[in-house]
């Protein structure tokens, strides 16, 4: 967890501060810090909205938590995101 801080901390580019959130977020999760590890993926989201591994994980923590419909709707941005990217144009339900 201290080398995740250390990332966050001292983190000079925007990247580096997605993964310091998702490393912490990673280790609150093992250790059954479900709260801490929704506040870690929450703000790994917030800052890049399109990082799937950060997506995901905050959709698991939404179900999890009970929240399945904020799940739905994070895991739907997520592949119409990834469609577009692609060239692939899905309707959005």
């Amino acid at each position: 967890m201290k080398l995740a801080e250390r990332t966050i901390q001292f983190a000079d580019t925007l990247t580096l501060l997605t993964e310091g959130h998702l490393r912490a977020g990673r280790v609150s999760h093992a250790e059954g810090s479900l709260l801490q590890a929704t506040k870690h993926y929450m703000a790994a989201t917030e800052g890049q909205p399109k990082h799937v591994l950060g997506a995901i994980a905050l959709a698991q923590m939404q179900m999890h938590n009970g929240r399945k419909i904020f799940a739905l709707i994070s895991l739907r941005f997520l592949i119409f995101f990834l469609a577009r990217r692609d060239g692939r144009c899905y309707s959005y339900p």
